[in-house]
């Protein structure tokens, strides 16, 4: 679909760990307790972020992050492909 600006969000825990591990380094890193957010967005052939956060996705939050991240984008569309944008959210807080 074109013109269709998807946008979405991961949380990516210490336990998100892609690969082989010996015992001895699991045991070791996961003594270290850390998590990430990672959102972006997909504009036709573009990528929007990816944006790293480490807080928890309010709505508030969600709103200042898509005024920061997206203005910019948003801007730079030439006109004709703006008036046809449909934004997509995807399991956005409300609240």
């Amino acid at each position: 679909m074109r013109h269709v600006f998807r946008v979405t969000e991961c949380f990516i825990d210490r336990t998100f760990i892609p690969g082989r591990w010996k015992i001895r380094d699991m045991l070791s890193k996961f003594d270290i307790n850390w998590s990430m957010n990672v959102w972006c967005g997909i504009f036709n052939d573009r990528l929007i972020g990816p944006v790293f956060y480490e807080r928890t996705l309010t709505g508030q939050w969600y709103l200042e992050l898509l005024q920061d991240v997206t203005i910019d984008f948003v801007e730079n569309l030439p006109l004709h492909q703006l008036r046809n944008v449909w934004f997509q959210h995807d399991g956005a807080p409300s609240a």
